[in-house]
């Protein structure tokens, strides 16, 4: 299932963030509709666009940075070994370098996840090794192997690397499994605020695309489902309904018989007969109009693909 509310948490300050530019563009429209487009307002759009993509090189300038100081982070990678000691298995954690670079004033933390608790001391290793060069690996826990099979264990490292700048590093063991993974790290390559909203509405759109239908929905589709034919049909009388009314006023006009259109008092009204109402509304007429056009092309398209007959 799709978590709608985390992508609709990320979109809003996103929309939030482009606003500005959404607002200008509708001004400019308007502006250039109406003849009132003048050098300097145009020179404020674009000064406005340039602002959005001067913000944008920088945020992509702080990313490459980051993955820059990526290749001098050392990398860690937990080693678990079992030994037969008398007549029981123990099994020994250790911390392995196998990155290119030397990892300084190393320290790890080890928490219980199961009791919450941090580990006893009697089952954690202490070494005087704290600095990892490459290859190179320190033990950090001992314990029975039904012990550590049975326990949930969250590892941290802290570190310093090359360039002296404190880095984090976190395992974490399940209980009943006998392996870590990676469950966060110190570095942050996602930097900046306008790419984190670019790429919520790529996310988005990749949803919206790529969205796995339910089994259910897909058995209905196959056997053929008549909404998109009601939604075909009544946006298609929509369509002719629109073209019909348009139609009209110009045959009453022509006819010079308004005062018997059914819509007399609202398209004739003292309000109609402002430019700036008169010149939104049709816009607004036009532009649904265009829209509803499109959406039954799509509907039309995806009803002729889902009937087409399957080449054997």
């Amino acid at each position: 299932m799709v978590r709608w509310r985390g992508i609709v948490r990320a979109i809003i300050p996103a929309l939030l963030l482009f606003s500005p530019i959404i607002i200008a563009l509708i001004c400019a429209i308007y502006l250039y509709w109406n003849g009132g487009l003048t050098l300097d307002s145009l020179l404020a759009i674009i000064i406005l666009f340039q602002t959005y993509i001067i913000w944008i090189q920088v945020e992509v300038a702080l990313r490459q940075t980051a993955i820059f100081e990526i290749e001098y982070e050392p990398t860690f990678r937990p080693k678990i070994t079992t030994n037969l000691i008398g007549k029981e298995f123990y099994t020994t954690v250790s911390l392995e370098s196998v990155g290119k670079y030397p990892a300084y004033n190393v320290i790890v933390g080890l928490v219980n996840k199961t009791k919450k608790e941090p580990l006893k001391k009697s089952s954690r290793l202490s070494s005087e090794v704290y600095t990892l060069a490459p290859n190179q690996s320190i033990e950090v826990l001992y314990l029975p192997q039904t012990e550590f099979h049975e326990m949930a264990i969250e590892m941290n490292v802290l570190y310093n690397n090359v360039a002296n700048k404190m880095g984090e590093i976190g395992f974490f063991k399940f209980s009943e499994r006998n392996e870590f993974m990676l469950s966060h790290a110190h570095v942050n390559v996602r930097q900046g605020i306008l790419l984190k909203s670019i790429e919520a509405f790529h996310l988005a759109y990749k949803v919206l695309r790529f969205y796995p239908r339910e089994k259910k929905k897909e058995e209905k589709e196959r056997k053929g489902s008549n909404r998109n034919r009601v939604i075909i049909t009544a946006t298609l009388l929509v369509l002719v309904g629109m073209l019909l009314n348009d139609f009209s006023l110009h045959l009453f006009e022509l006819l010079k018989i308004e005062q018997s259109h059914p819509f007399y008092s609202f398209f004739w009204s003292d309000q109609m007969r402002i430019r700036a109402t008169y010149t939104v509304f049709w816009t607004a007429y036009w532009g649904l109009a265009f829209i509803l056009i499109l959406l039954l092309g799509v509907l039309l398209w995806k009803e002729l693909k889902r009937n087409k007959p399957i080449e054997k």
